[in-house]
């Protein structure tokens, strides 16, 4: 099972003369149980496909399907219960919290799907505990008492809180310290592999993405210039393509590129500095310089 978009066209204030379509016959599977990576330039459209994949647009034309249910049937219980699968966190998600305490925050979602509050407080408790937010230190708290990178973390903890099966992420970390982004990606990949919540996030960080993704997705003027793993889409065959995005390859694959062009023969397949450090080593080694 998959969420599938099938030739999605979206077009701002059509008919006006403001009319502006942001994604153009888009084609794409975001499969179940991985983690799918979006990247782009401003306005390349990434942030409206996404919208698309919880319903909070409509395609002008085409169909997204969730798990083979098309979420834009109106009045179909069926189209209305697969929406509820996709849970959506935005860009600085902080901005949308709005209740008194944290614990109330995180369990307006549960409750408006009208779980008994013994269900909605235990699901509260596993998303504070999840996020790394003790719930008798926290939950009474006002969430505009909190530091940045926390209150992102409550915003998630109310998604997750509603156990979505597919969990959309739009720049997740923007505007965080290293050590708030560091823990924070830490948290999805733990979300990921250890309830495998199938995950799809926005970002213009390329380590993030080489260190998350099982695929990327790069958009460029609203359609897919590139897709595919990290592998096929970092490979520096594809660097022209990735630089006409405004993106830049991950900053290890450039150095490994440079050394290998210089006449160190190393492996240039990796994407992390780990890998990298790694493979250097082994090449310098091979060539009896260490």
């Amino acid at each position: 099972m998959s969420i599938i978009l099938q030739d999605v066209t979206y077009t701002y204030m059509p008919g006006t003369p403001f009319e502006r379509t942001a994604i153009e016959n888009v084609s794409i599977e975001i499969p179940s149980g991985k983690i799918t990576a979006i990247a782009g330039h401003t306005g390349s459209g990434k942030s409206t496909l996404i919208q698309h994949l919880s319903g909070l647009l409509k395609p002008s034309n085409g169909k997204v399907l969730v798990d083979d249910v098309d979420i834009n049937i109106k009045n179909n219980n069926e189209s209305k219960m697969a929406r509820r699968q996709v849970g959506m966190v935005f860009q600085y998600p902080e901005q949308q919290l709005f209740e008194e305490t944290v614990e109330a925050d995180i369990a307006f979602g549960p409750r408006n799907l009208g779980l008994t509050e013994e269900e909605i407080s235990v699901r509260v408790k596993e998303a504070m505990e999840f996020v790394n937010l003790d719930y008798d230190t926290y939950a009474k708290r006002s969430p505009f008492q909190l530091s940045g990178g926390q209150m992102r973390r409550v915003a998630i903890a109310g998604i997750i809180a509603m156990h979505p099966k597919y969990l959309v992420l739009d720049e997740p970390v923007a505007g965080l310290d290293p050590r708030s982004k560091e823990e924070l990606l830490k948290r999805i990949r733990k979300l990921h592999e250890k309830q495998g919540i199938t995950i799809v996030f926005i970002s213009h960080n390329m380590e993030d993405i080489a260190n998350m993704a099982d695929k990327v997705i790069i958009m460029n003027q609203g359609k897919i210039l590139l897709e595919g793993s990290p592998k096929e889409v970092f490979d520096m065959s594809q660097a022209d393509d990735i630089l006409l995005a405004g993106l830049l390859p991950p900053k290890t694959a450039i150095i490994l590129d440079e050394l290998n062009r210089g006449g160190l023969k190393v492996d240039t397949s990796a994407y992390t500095v780990e890998k990298g450090v790694e493979l250097i080593y082994q090449a310098l080694k091979e060539a009896g310089k260490c």
